[in-house]
């Protein structure tokens, strides 16, 4: 049986044109490039607990959490945002896929 990282991957191939793709209730995939808005990179928080999964990512992407020094993240990272904590993604070159969940 594949896995979730690998269905995504062979099905994103052709969706890259797309921000935001709604899987379910509390799961969703998020794809950024170069051509993203840099307002999508500012300081945020969310409500919810979110499990976040690398699907892929080119170079330099990074991911920093408030008070933190930023983290290269690449295809099949994985880690925990905490809800209502300051957070940001800094963009790279290329593209970066992510598969995020969100507690209920």
């Amino acid at each position: 049986m594949k896995s979730k990282q690998d269905y995504l991957k062979a099905n994103l191939k052709m969706s890259f044109c797309l921000s935001h793709f709604q899987i379910n209730q509390n799961s969703f995939i998020r794809v950024f490039g170069e051509e993203t808005k840099k307002d999508e990179f500012e300081w945020h928080m969310d409500e919810r607990k979110r499990n976040v999964y690398v699907v892929y990512a080119d170079e330099n992407w990074q991911f920093q959490n408030d008070n933190q020094i930023p983290k290269k993240i690449k295809t099949g990272d994985a880690f925990t945002i905490e809800k209502e904590f300051y957070h940001r993604i800094i963009p790279g070159v290329g593209r970066a896929v992510i598969y995020i969940e969100e507690d209920c």
